[in-house]
């Protein structure tokens, strides 16, 4: 895995990120010996996913044998 810097700004337009009817977004982070890193999967960033895709990727990664205790799951908005 390669090391990604975490952007935590939010892209979207203020009236987006004011709209209820758009739906809440996280980023995924895996804990290497660096620290908390944002998780590579399927060689994209893991960061404003939805929650079902968020769910989706965290059992890739379990599946892949990375334990529990390796997976961070953060509300970006």
């Amino acid at each position: 895995m390669s090391k990604v810097t975490v952007n935590n700004t939010d892209n979207r337009p203020a009236e987006d990120r004011n709209n209820p009817d758009e739906p809440m977004r996280y980023n995924l982070y895996e804990l290497n010996t660096e620290g908390w890193e944002l998780a590579i999967i399927e060689g994209e960033p893991a960061q404003m996913l939805t929650k079902e895709v968020s769910k989706h990727y965290m059992q890739i990664m379990l599946d892949n044998g990375i334990s529990p205790d390796r997976i961070q799951l953060k509300r970006v908005s």
